[in-house]
């Protein structure tokens, strides 16, 4: 789960317009995303909310 979530944030640490650029990049990002939901949806709901926590809920 951990070198999923590091990967989604290698992968999406560049401008959104660079995410949105490249087919790659977003096929790769959702290829980690359906693993995460794959292997514990509960914890990567966690997860997830301790980040928007963090982040302060951005949209």
């Amino acid at each position: 789960m951990r070198e999923c979530i590091r990967r989604i944030r290698e992968y999406t640490r560049d401008e959104q317009a660079h995410f949105e650029a490249s087919r790659l990049v977003q096929d790769a990002v959702i290829r980690n995303l359906q693993t995460l939901i794959e292997q514990d949806l509960p914890a990567l709901t966690a997860a997830l909310e301790r980040m928007q926590t963090r982040m302060g809920e951005r949209p």
